[in-house]
């Protein structure tokens, strides 16, 4: 009887204590999955927004201006995207004008559907901005808060001290003139110098016509509607419209003037380069293309035989776009070809012939026709000035790129099969 008691009791107390295991197992477990929701809120919330996609030097650029900045690029080819599209309904029976538009929505249409490949373009975008910030910090530029209003204000439409004149910042920097070595690699004689003629001066007198009597037709005239001024008021109210217009894809004020200001800081660096360049080693070369190494050296073959350049490279040169000029690249820095085709240009001497040089369009036959220390454009001064900041692109950018805003399925283009 005893026993059996003490039977009872042990197995109330294992059912008890299996009980409690399963009870202790449900909340850890009831824990760990309410720490796991929790995490994916903050993250999601918080943490993504404050995490570095890329470093350069001691600047940083957080996953919030990242994300932030590929929704505003989205935008402004989604909007590009839909405009064309009016567009193009308005020219259905064109049809060549209708294929040129429709073709521009399509290209468009493509680069955005590519989210990730969308987004490391952009991500380069943003590290390129913070290099020219510290290159403009460095020469003493910058951009205020009201040059960033009175440019906002521009885009609406509004110039309250009258429309500004357009400045060019384009700069075209001379380059030599042919050297004799290179008239003779050219294979062309140079022309002779033609002195001007001077012919007599003819004074020309032409009446200017007085002008009309007035008529007075003010009792047949229709008035003119006179349009509406834009003031402060209104153009205050076109501001609000234009940021909910943005707020509505999850973009905020201070991302567009962040654009702005960018946009703004690369115009006045650009400015001051051209007025300031910088000199650096430029290559003259011209090139043959071909399919095959074969083919290549066969090319070089013919050039041995004493056979004419130009004449090759029109006859067998697959880059259509220079083989009627003899191959003529015309003068180029660092960073403008690809690294084995530049490798291959700034080693030749002067008047050298390479060995084929293999790239992904085919196999090249150049010849160099000259080496020079020229001012460098503002792109190349600045591809240059890129390699010597230390870049770090962290992989966690590929989870943060968004997909919106995006084209309404509706209007999207396919090419016909």
């Amino acid at each position: 009887m005893f026993k059996q008691k003490k039977s009872i009791q042990t197995r109330a107390e294992l059912e008890k204590q299996q009980s409690r295991i399963i009870t202790i197992g449900f909340l850890i477990t009831g824990t760990i999955i309410l720490a796991l929701v929790g995490y994916a809120i903050l993250y999601e919330t918080v943490i993504k927004y404050r995490t570095s996609v890329a470093e350069i030097g001691n600047q940083r650029i957080s996953g919030e201006e990242f994300i932030q900045q590929v929704r505003l690029r989205r935008k402004y080819y989604v909007d590009a995207f839909t405009n064309l599209y009016s567009l193009a309904q308005q020219f259905v029976t064109d049809e060549s004008l209708y294929q040129y538009i429709t073709t521009q929505m399509y290209t468009y249409q493509q680069l955005i559907e590519d989210h990730k490949q969308f987004g490391r373009s952009v991500l380069d975008e943003l590290v390129n901005q913070r290099i020219i910030a510290l290159q403009a910090q460095e020469f003493g530029l910058s951009v205020s808060d009201t040059e960033i209003d009175s440019f906002l204000e521009s885009q609406l439409g509004f110039f309250p001290s009258g429309t500004p004149t357009p400045i060019a910042t384009l700069r075209v920097f001379p380059t030599p003139t042919y050297s004799a070595t290179q008239y003779s690699l050219l294979n062309i004689t140079p022309f002779p110098t033609i002195e001007p003629e001077v012919t007599p001066e003819v004074t020309t007198s032409i009446e200017t016509p007085s002008p009309s009597p007035e008529v007075n037709n003010d009792q047949h005239n229709t008035p003119t509607p006179t349009a509406t001024p834009y003031t402060r008021e209104l153009f205050e109210q076109n501001l609000i419209t234009y940021l909910n217009n943005f707020e509505k894809e999850k973009i905020n004020e201070n991302s567009i003037r962040k654009f702005f200001y960018y946009y703004l800081l690369q115009l006045k660096l650009q400015s001051y380069y051209n007025e300031h360049p910088v000199l650096g080693e430029k290559v003259w070369a011209r090139h043959i293309l071909v399919k095959t190494e074969a083919d290549a050296a066969l090319v070089i073959n013919r050039l041995n035989f004493g056979e004419d350049w130009s004449k090759i490279a029109a006859e067998v040169s697959l880059d259509s776009s220079n083989k009627d000029k003899g191959g003529d690249l015309g003068w180029f820095a660092r960073g403008r070809m690809v690294s084995a085709f530049e490798n291959a240009a700034f080693n030749l001497k002067v008047g050298e012939i390479s060995q084929p040089i293999k790239t992904e369009f085919g196999w090249h036959v150049i010849q160099v026709l000259a080496h020079e220390s020229l001012p460098l454009s503002f792109e190349d001064w600045f591809t240059e000035t890129v390699k010597s900041y230390t870049i770090n692109i962290n992989n966690n950018w590929e989870k943060l790129v968004p997909s919106e805003p995006a084209i309404p399925t509706e209007l999207k283009i396919y090419p016909q099969q």
